[in-house]
């Protein structure tokens, strides 16, 4: 994404990379920015998905969070997603915990993050 009036000391340029385990599944998004755009991409941190169950992921059936068009997130359900800073150290952990009906779509989501003692339930309904 290219910025065209950007501010004093703001990007000018920003751009995500996406890597993917071999079963299709999303395993790491980056992101970068830079404030000219002769300047190299600096690292602002990202995402790294790193467990996933065998059930299929209904969120497909809702559109992706992402703006890009045929940018597939995850075929199978996270069981870990991490953030990490631009130096690489992991500073949330968010950890999901699934149950399923018998045709092995999610009934129940609870999502618990590592810097909270609150977990987050989510049912689904079809």
């Amino acid at each position: 994404e290219q910025i065209s009036n950007p501010h004093i000391n703001e990007p000018a340029e920003t751009k995500q990379t996406y890597q993917y385990h071999s079963d299709g599944n999303l395993k790491r998004i980056e992101n970068f920015y830079r404030i000219s755009l002769t300047d190299p991409f600096t690292s602002m941190g990202g995402t790294l998905y790193d467990q996933y169950d065998r059930y299929r992921n209904p969120d497909l059936l809702f559109g992706t969070p992402l703006y890009l068009p045929d940018v597939v997130v995850a075929i199978n359900n996270p069981g870990r997603i991490q953030s990490f800073t631009h130096t690489g150290s992991i500073h949330q952990i968010n950890s999901l915990e699934y149950t399923y009906y018998s045709d092995g779509m999610i009934a129940t989501k609870k999502s618990s993050l590592n810097i909270s003692s609150v977990s987050i339930l989510f049912t689904y309904t079809y």
